[in-house]
């Protein structure tokens, strides 16, 4: 009878969060990991990055490792949230908009921050990775490499590059942050 004494969630919420989320939210993330390796060292994997394609690549197994979908799911989740957040607090729209911009770029600039320290460290490893692979993919070309640009540059990066432009030389995963910041503030405005 031990088990009677765990709390148990009542129809999947624990403290506000459905859990079912949290779940897809895990998959997607390890989604997202496996497609960032296979799309920097095996390429053939990627559809959008093979010139000549594995044979599962465009099966229904490749959701195991397609990245874009598994981020459309993030898009996804973010919006149900926002959407319930932003009907929540309606009337300070400004104070909504300057909240999510601050939620998104102090792990935004912290991340290009990180990486511009390691590109620093290591101007050339891009490159370097590229030469070893027998079919280089075209994923490493996303990362800046020497002469890289200085640290004020990073700082805008982070700060409002990646938001106004929608790709970041730094961390080339930042792609998303425009699209995460813009669906956000429409779904304010909505």
């Amino acid at each position: 009878m031990a088990s009677a004494s765990i709390a148990r969630p009542v129809n999947g919420l624990v403290s506000g969060r459905i859990l079912a989320f949290d779940g897809l939210r895990g998959f997607a993330a390890m989604v997202v990991v496996v497609f960032h390796y296979l799309a920097m060292l095996h390429p053939e994997w990627v559809a959008d990055y093979a010139t000549s394609p594995a044979l599962l690549v465009d099966t229904p197994l490749a959701v195991f490792w397609n990245g874009p979908f598994a981020v459309s799911v993030f898009f996804v989740l973010s919006g149900f949230v926002m959407a319930a957040a932003a009907e929540r607090r309606a009337p300070y729209l400004i104070g909504n908009v300057l909240t999510r911009y601050l939620r998104l770029a102090v792990p935004v600039l912290t991340s290009v921050l990180l990486a511009y320290l390691w590109l620093s460290l290591m101007p050339t490893a891009a490159r370097d990775l590229a030469a070893t692979l027998d079919a280089p993919s075209r994923w490493l070309t996303y990362t800046e490499q020497a002469p890289l640009p200085g640290l004020p540059a990073a700082i805008h990066d982070g700060l409002a590059g990646s938001f106004i432009t929608g790709m970041s030389g730094f961390n080339n995963v930042l792609w998303a942050m425009q699209i995460e910041l813009v669906g956000s503030v429409l779904l304010f405005l909505v």
